[in-house]
């Protein structure tokens, strides 16, 4: 079982991915402490690789201690520290940092066993809700995709019922969707929902938050969009540059994206496209 600092700490933030604390941090171990210890909830959904490979090229990190982690790391070990110490590496390669494909190709010829595959964790999904109570999660599904506003209350305790369930932090994307396809009066207490639910661990869900945030409460989704530029989440970054206010700062933020190499295709171009006269 993974264990996160408070979101209110920097740390706690940049377990999580948050935007928030990739604006802030300025600690190299805070840092370097993600990398050998991947706090993705779901190793093999979660991003992390593009995040944590900014911040150490921005924060003008040394290489080295990930270059000798991965010699180090055991591939088999629980804390995947192996697997995401590779992946950031190929970020970091791929943007050009200096030796690091000399490194990485180095590990590949000279390593004991040569490069190993990813591991893949194994999510807590519909099935394991369903070995809990089925006919609840089939409902409560049901609902999300083809209810209407008398659903409501039925979506809302499903996502109380998802608190309950200890170390379960996925499936309130889905409800999240459900109840900001249906909207109106009934749904008026959801943003105050999603500002907890913006904490998760779980930072792929986080875009479906933020898509709720949009249709429930635009002023309200204005926070999260700028925080969003920062996320480690790719679809978040996204939605952030194609949606957030324009500004003299939100310009020079939109101006990085679109001109960093670490970024994603699809947030390069939407950068490119919201910056075009």
């Amino acid at each position: 079982m993974t264990f996160y600092e408070s979101a209110r700490t920097i740390a706690g933030q940049v377990q999580r991915g948050l935007g928030r604390g990739a604006h802030d941090v300025s600690d190299a171990e805070t840092v370097y402490a993600c990398v050998r210890r991947d706090y993705r909830w779901w190793w093999s959904i979660d991003e992390r690789a593009v995040y944590l490979a900014r911040l150490i090229r921005d924060l003008g990190l040394s290489v080295e201690p990930l270059i000798d982690r991965l010699h180090a790391a055991d591939p088999d070990e629980e804390n995947n520290e192996f697997t995401n110490t590779l992946e950031v590496l190929e970020v970091l390669g791929r943007a050009g940092v200096d030796g690091v494909v000399d490194e990485v190709r180095r590990y590949v010829i000279e390593g004991v066993d040569g490069p190993a595959a990813p591991k893949l964790a194994v999510p807590p999904g519909d099935e394991e809700r369903e070995t809990a109570d089925p006919d609840r999660w089939n409902r409560l599904l049901l609902a999300a995709a083809h209810g209407d506003e008398s659903d409501v209350p039925l979506l809302l305790d499903g996502i109380a019922w998802l608190d309950t369930r200890a170390g379960d932090r996925c499936g309130y994307d889905r409800l999240v969707d459900g109840l900001a396809r249906i909207g109106g009066p009934g749904t008026a207490g959801v943003p105050k929902l999603l500002r907890r639910l913006w904490f998760t661990p779980h930072s792929y869900e986080r875009a479906s938050y933020l898509r709720a945030y949009l249709a429930l409460d635009p002023d309200g989704a204005e926070s999260g969009l700028r925080e969003g530029l920062w996320d480690c989440e790719g679809d978040v970054r996204l939605l952030a540059v194609q949606r957030v206010r324009l500004s003299s700062w939100i310009r020079e933020r939109l101006v990085y994206l679109r001109d960093d190499p670490i970024e994603t295709p699809e947030v390069r171009d939407a950068a490119a496209a919201r910056l075009a006269p």
